[in-house]
């Protein structure tokens, strides 16, 4: 869940035929979606423009067998996604990483500069090949990739140069997640995705998910099947497979690995919505001897949990001042 929340940036593309356009989208597995699928701060997100995002975070065969049911709730999560980026776009652009050929241009110039004598001389001659100059070149460029991907690589950007220096770890820190590196859980959880960041759409989902959690105390039996019927989350029965410290958001984590086997939490919010989960086994697994080498990876590790955890909350804290609905 971290990691896929964290390169919303990542495009894995599929066979744009199968989505793209009014015809398909109408016909195809996206005919439920409205035209509007959503509005940021007032400002409408199309279904065209959404399904072109969809496309290209979707990896092959990510919806195999989904129901029509499935791939509502995929859409929802892959909005979220499409939201967030666009909101960690403004903080790029307010931190001097714009969406736009200004980006290129100002990424073209470092570039040259720290480039070799003759790499730098060939693109030279390429641009005069082509009678164009170095700005003509990025907006070229800029225009061929488009809106959405102007935004992944800004704040693509600004995440590796404004973010990642703050990420701070000391040695304590290494031997400490060292310490707890073997832990290990399987966890199933129910999610209520809250449609939209108004007030009115978090305490519904906060409603819905106290509701359910009242079913369950009475019955905790009823856990597979909520989550296979009711639940926003696409894995089969809830099911999230295995993970180790660090893989989730930090408060997912602080959950999972202070439970009890077939323990029940409580309702607790994340980025992503209002949770339930179910602790299904926890064991430690073996770890290496500790060295000069894992204490490197570690240190890795833990930088980009930091780092991810920094955005997060920035994005937290951002989500705050916009209004976003979702319309399906």
């Amino acid at each position: 869940m971290r990691l896929a929340f964290i390169l919303l940036f990542v495009g894995m593309m599929m066979s744009v035929s199968v989505f793209a356009g009014d015809t398909a989208a109408s016909a195809g597995p996206w005919g439920f979606l409205p035209e509007t699928v959503a509005s940021m701060d007032g400002e409408k997100i199309s279904r065209d423009e959404f399904l072109r995002f969809l496309v290209e975070n979707t990896p092959p065969g990510a919806l195999a067998g989904f129901d029509e049911r499935k791939r509502e709730l995929y859409a929802r999560e892959v909005l979220q996604k499409f939201v967030n980026q666009k909101i960690l776009s403004t903080l790029a652009a307010a931190d001097g990483y714009p969406a736009s050929s200004a980006l290129l241009l100002a990424d073209m110039r470092k570039w040259l500069a720290d480039s070799p004598k003759e790499q730098r001389e060939s693109f030279e001659r390429y641009l005069r090949q082509k009678g164009i100059g170095l700005e003509e070149y990025c907006d070229a460029e800029a225009a061929k990739l488009g809106e959405g991907e102007l935004r992944r690589r800004a704040v693509e950007l600004w995440s590796k140069q404004c973010v990642e220096p703050r990420g701070k770890v000391t040695e304590e820190e290494v031997k400490e997640f060292y310490g707890k590196s073997g832990d290990m859980v399987k966890v199933s959880q129910i999610l209520v995705r809250p449609l939209g960041t108004t007030k009115e759409a978090k305490d519904a989902a906060r409603r819905k998910a106290e509701e359910i959690l009242k079913r369950l105390r009475k019955d905790p039996s009823l856990f597979d099947k909520i989550a296979s019927r009711e639940s926003d989350c696409t894995r089969e029965n809830g099911d999230l497979g295995a993970f180790g410290r660090g893989e989730m958001v930090e408060e997912f984590d602080k959950v999972a690995f202070n439970m009890k086997k077939g323990e029940i939490s409580d309702v607790f919010e994340t980025i992503f919505g209002f949770h339930i989960i179910r602790l299904d086994n926890a064991w430690k697994r073996p770890l290496p001897p500790f060295d000069a080498a894992v204490a490197s990876r570690i240190r890795q590790t833990l930088i980009a949990i930091k780092n991810q955890d920094i955005i997060i909350n920035l994005l937290r804290d951002a989500k705050k001042k916009h209004v976003v609905k979702v319309f399906f």
